[in-house]
């Protein structure tokens, strides 16, 4: 089974959430949460790396969900059409 590639907007974001990450984790983009507050009884740097760290799981779930919903819709469709020109 022949699988199309992902869009290209699928596959720009897949490209970007890992640099956006790394950026976000880089330690001059961290000492800016370097404060005495507290968000919720943590120190805020917690907070911004955990913060961070869920947001880019979330992302990276939905970005794969869309990207295998798009294989799955153009697999289908490539089967659909595949049979019926068999069947002409």
């Amino acid at each position: 089974m022949n699988t199309r590639p992902p869009s290209p907007r699928l596959r720009d974001a897949a490209v970007v959430l890992p640099i956006l990450g790394l950026f976000l984790l880089m330690p001059p983009t961290i000492t800016l949460f370097v404060e005495r507050h507290h968000v919720a009884g943590l120190p805020l740097i917690v907070a911004y790396l955990f913060g961070v760290w869920i947001v880019l799981i979330v992302c990276a779930a939905l970005l794969a969900r869309a990207i295998a919903r798009g294989d799955r819709a153009g697999g289908t469709a490539r089967e659909h059409e595949e049979g019926r020109d068999a069947a002409e």
